[in-house]
């Protein structure tokens, strides 16, 4: 996971780099002396980030010297970020008044300037420190010349082709001799009824490869379960009709019955019926014994794809379990025979640099389990949905989805679902499902969709299957075939780039008639292939009730299983852990039914994904998040490890998951975005890759990130991401007893509400580099905030009801100066903020929803990052369910009982321009004119609103360019109540273009007219009595 640990520090360099340059444009706050060190620390940070973007090309970071640089790199990259937001964020008004009343006898007095002038020169020796260990040690003099960059970036090109190759043998290798006998890969009819390709390949030359085949071709329990078999050696020029006679003259030799020819030994041309003679005559009679018999062939040497093109076509799968074997010395042929996916397994070590591999196909257990259309699980709505784009012509539809999620099975079901309703169709129509090879080769990929291909009338298939025989390029069969105005619905499976795409779609040139399936891993390539007028159907991980149906399920299956005591308990823990994939889940069911110990697999759950050859099914998932986690974009690395922090099943709100990446500095403001948009954009991809589920109702996987209100982190990815962690504790837990043997250090803490709060191990954490602390549970103690933490970023106390008072909030205050991010949301025990709270200068998110508290202090005017404000309180109501007739014919109403009761906010608050979102604040008519100085509202939410104010919420709102979420609480009071004319009686009224979301809760006698003049907004609550609750935004 080496590149997990570059891209972590690439974005904490990144983060630390707009930092320090930010402190350099701020001249008015810096000491010349100071601003020289920013420079000089600037320009090694850029160095710097640039050997991590090379370092992460290339095989050098997984020399432990240059991991070691790395992450002391990553250190004072963090070190740099803290003490240069000291410096953006001291006080501007000057402070050398107080030199001035310094008495002669007493020591001068520090300012704040000075200490951080102080820092930053000690910050400037150690940068200097890290860039002269890496000059002593050598890490990246080699990277310096373009040369050796453009050399290092061809090496890695090339590295890069022979690993595509490597990587299944390297894997063979390190498993050791998996296969005992070549008898193993040929089960019995029942069991595998396909056609069976088995490879076998010789890294140093064919020595020893004849004698290992030989020996299950003449195995007596192998000739008993064939009805014919043939051996043919190519020889060159190759000539496939003589094959074919040579093979046919076995078939009538070789019976499973009669004793076997030797190779070599003289064939009687006798053997064969006397009918045969012409070469039409032999094809017939080799295509009649294939197609009724079950038969075993071996190809020996055999040399190109081209020569098995040619063979193969005589080879149909006729499901009666025959086999054919292919000896070669080479690679790719032997992998291109066997298709994908396969498995590579070591057979046995001649010498150091000749070994002999079998390659044989892969058997996808879970992924296709419930192929049936009436066997698939919780995928309904997906179902429908495929089909009736499947109606649609000239079409392209991605299906996409992570690996073992069953996107390849959703889709066979549909496709056989669909082959079947059009058996009573007399027009003509071509289909076909091929995989795309690995490495991804066209020429395969064509010859495959021939052979695979079904038709109406079957002469199509017919006569393209002895063109392909013929050896007519398969590329210009396909195009020939696919490109005129047959109905075609044709299935392309594992595509993995959109290069590949592009090359298929060049070649083949589809027809207007053509419908096509693409089934990826990969959302940029869905969408590529689809475009923006096409269908890109994304397949999420199953619902709780569906996943526990599959398990049991399977677990019937099998033959007297073994279950457990306790097993609806355990089933439930091993469902979670499964995140939702059906291959998973087939696959631990299938293992578990044969393991008593149930409980061994839940404690150590992705160890022995990862190491029990019985579940080496799975692998592919474990391919597919290292490759991951290797490709995605660095910005979101730490977002995906930061979920970590959250307990199993804990329903995490989507904006305070937001809020608290953009005060780590993982979401931040871009060219073109705020720091919130790219958080919910960043928040949404992990929805799309079922990292995030949504939590409170087990929905189909439909939902995006942004339409959801809470989630909560997939158990499956939970486990991965905790297996995967740093040298250092990225994120540490107190839970249960914890010994006070272990020196616990971390960025995030996190303590959990079964922690038994032994204050001796707590005062044994080293806090100098902690970011964050979040507390589950309900109780508080006091010596939780400690005076060590000085960099504390993020405070999370949210559902703390037990323990909590005013005066830890004014304790929190006095010792956490560097907040960014504070929650007390349902800390019902506190009733007020203490006016040492303007000392927070740095914070940017404030949520005091669902507490006591009714008023915000003075001070808090003073905090000029502040961005986000969530507050107000709720009381009950009676509810009423008369709604207005125009709401009822045009949009949802929803009449609900509680009554938003929001904060008093000072005089002043118009200064704190940053603010984005604000909301319940009580309205008066001086704070009303305030807020319309506050241009950058997004979303607001304001009760108390009258026939005495309401002139004043209309400024606000007329013409807003930003506001995209209003919502009003109507005062209860006015017993009059409320009409058209409030917020549209003024002829100068302009309409907030921008709003999207609109709530009004009171007693309402119509709406305004203006409402139906928003195009762009999309959700309109109303009630007539205030709504039960205030969280608008």
């Amino acid at each position: 996971m080496e590149e997990i640990v570059i891209g972590l520090s690439k974005s904490v360099v990144e983060g630390t780099l707009s930092k320090v340059k930010a402190a350099i444009e701020d001249e008015t706050k810096l000491k010349l002396t100071v601003q020289s060190d920013l420079v000089f620390i600037t320009g090694e940070f850029e160095m710097m980030q640039s050997f991590l973007n090379v370092a992460d090309a290339g095989e050098r970071i997984k020399n432990k010297a240059v991991k070691t640089w790395v992450r002391q790199l990553r250190d004072l990259a963090y070190d740099a970020e803290d003490c240069i937001e000291l410096v953006i964020h001291l006080d501007p008004k000057p402070s050398w008044w107080r030199r001035l009343l310094i008495l002669p006898c007493l020591p001068a007095v520090t300012l704040p300037i000075d200490d951080a002038a102080a820092e930053i020169k000690e910050l400037k020796d150690r940068v200097e420190y890290v860039s002269q260990r890496n000059m002593r040690y050598n890490l990246i003099a080699d990277f310096g010349s373009g040369a050796n960059i453009k050399s290092a970036a061809v090496q890695l090109d090339l590295e890069r082709r022979r690993l595509d190759i490597s990587i299944p043998v390297e894997e063979a290798k390190n498993k050791g001799s998996l296969v005992i006998d070549l008898t193993e890969l040929i089960p019995n009819t029942e069991d595998h009824p396909d056609l069976g390709v088995i490879s076998v390949w010789g890294t140093g030359g064919d020595l020893g490869v004849a004698s290992i085949i030989r020996k299950a071709y003449d195995d007596s329990e192998i000739r008993n379960n064939f009805q014919c078999r043939g051996w043919a050696k190519l020889t060159h020029p190759f000539n496939p009709l003589k094959i074919l006679r040579s093979l046919l003259i076995q078939f009538c030799t070789n019976t499973s019955t009669g004793p076997p020819n030797r190779q070599g030994e003289a064939l009687d041309a006798d053997s064969l019926p006397r009918t045969v003679a012409s070469e039409g005559q032999v094809i017939r009679e080799f295509v009649n014994h294939v197609n009724t018999k079950r038969y075993l062939v071996v190809l020996e040497d055999l040399s190109t794809i081209a020569e098995w093109d040619a063979l193969r076509i005589y080879l149909p799968d006729r499901g009666n379990g025959s086999h054919v074997i292919v000896s070669t010395q080479h690679f790719d042929v032997a992998s291109l025979c066997v298709g994908q996916p396969h498995k590579v397994s070591e057979f046995r070590k001649f010498t150091p640099d000749h070994s002999v591999y079998v390659f044989s196909k892969e058997v996808i257990g879970a992924g296709d389990v419930g192929c049936d259309a009436d066997d698939l699980i919780g995928r309904d709505t997906e179902k429908v949905e495929l089909i009736n784009q499947i109606d649609e012509v000239s079409c392209v539809i991605s299906v996409w989805g992570i690996a073992g999620v069953g996107k390849s099975a959703l889709v066979r079901s549909v496709y056989r679902k669909y082959l079947n309703d059009r058996t009573k169709d007399s027009r003509s129509y071509i289909n076909a499902w091929v995989n795309v090879p690995s490495p991804f080769n066209l020429r395969e990929l064509c010859r495959s969709l021939l052979l695979h291909m079904s038709s109406v009338p079957a002469t199509t298939k017919q006569v393209a299957a002895a063109q392909l025989a013929n050896l007519t390029n398969p590329i210009d069969l396909c195009r020939r075939l696919l490109s005129g105005d047959t109905r075609c619905l044709i299935v392309i499976d594992g595509l993995q780039s959109t290069q590949e795409w592009d090359n298929i779609k060049q070649a083949l040139s589809f027809g207007k008639a053509s419908c096509i399936i693409l089934v990826t891993n990969e959302l940029s390539v869905a969408n590529h292939c689809s475009g923006r007028d096409q269908f890109v159907l994304n397949v999420k991980g199953l619902a709780d009730d569906h996943a526990t149906q599959l398990f049991n399920k399977e677990l019937e299956k099998q033959h007297n299983p073994i279950v457990p005591d306790d097993m609806e308990e355990q089933t439930k823990l091993i469902v979670n852990r499964c995140g939702g994939l059906p291959k998973l889940i087939v696959s631990v069911a299938c293992f578990l039914a044969k393991n008593v110990d149930w409980e061994a697999t839940n404690s150590n759950f992705i160890q022995q994904l990862e190491s029990n050859q019985e579940l080496a099914s799975v692998r592919s998932i474990f391919g597919w998040l290292d490759s991951y986690f290797h490709t995605c974009p660095d910005f979101l690395k730490p977002c995906i490890f930061y979920l970590s922090i959250f307990p199993p099943r804990h329903g995490i709100r989507r904006r305070r998951l937001v809020r608290r990446w953009i005060a780590e500095g993982y979401a931040r403001d871009t060219d073109g975005n705020l720091a919130e948009v790219n958080g919910e954009d960043y928040l949404s991809r992990l929805v799309d890759h079922s990292m995030l589920a949504t939590a409170g109702k087990a929905g189909t996987g439909t939902e995006t990130g942004r339409q959801m209100a809470k989630c909560y982190v997939n158990d499956f990815f939970r486990e991965y991401i905790v297996s995967r962690r740093m040298e250092e504790d990225h994120v540490f837990a107190l839970e249960g007893r914890c010994s006070q043997t272990t020196r616990r250090t971390g960025r995030h803490l996190v303590i959990h509400g079964s922690w038994d709060r032994d204050e001796n191990v707590f005062n044994r954490i080293d806090f100098s580099r902690l970011r964050s602390l979040t507390v589950f549970g309900d109780c508080w103690e006091p010596f939780f905030t400690s005076d060590k933490m000085r960099v504390l970023r993020v405070l999370d106390l949210e559902g703390v009801t037990e323990g909590l008072t005013d005066d830890d909030i004014k304790n929190m205050v006095k010792r956490l100066p560097r907040l960014k991010f504070l929650s007390l949301r349902g800390c019902k025990g506190i009733s007020r903020l203490p006016e040492s709270l303007g000392r927070l200068r740095q914070l940017e998110t404030l949520d005091i929803r669902n507490t006591a508290i009714s008023w915000l202090p003075d001070t808090i005017v003073k905090m000029k990052k502040l961005q986000y404000v969530r507050a107000g309180v709720k009381g009950h109501t009676s509810a009423s369910n008369n709604a207005t007739s125009w709401v009822s014919s045009c949009l949802s109403c929803r009449p609900v009982g509680d009554q938003a009761v929001g904060v008093e906010v000072p005089c002043g608050f118009d200064e704190l321009t940053n603010l984005h979102t604000l909301g319940v604040i009580k309205a008066t008519a001086a704070g009303l004119i305030e807020l319309r100085k506050l241009s950058q509202l997004r979303k607001l939410g304001v009760s108390g609103i009258n026939r005495k104010n309401h002139e004043e919420l209309r400024a606000v709102v007329s013409g807003h360019g930003h506001l995209e979420s209003l919502s009003v609480w109507l005062d209860k009071a006015d017993k009059q109540g409320f009409n058209d004319r409030v917020l549209d009686t003024v002829d100068e009224f302009k309409r907030p273009e921008k709003l999207r979301r609109l709530k009004l809760c009171g007693h309402l006698e119509e709406l305004p007219v203006w409402i139906q003049d928003l195009t762009k907004l999309d959700n309109l609550h109303v009630s007539k009595t205030p709504a039960q609750d205030p969280s608008l935004m």
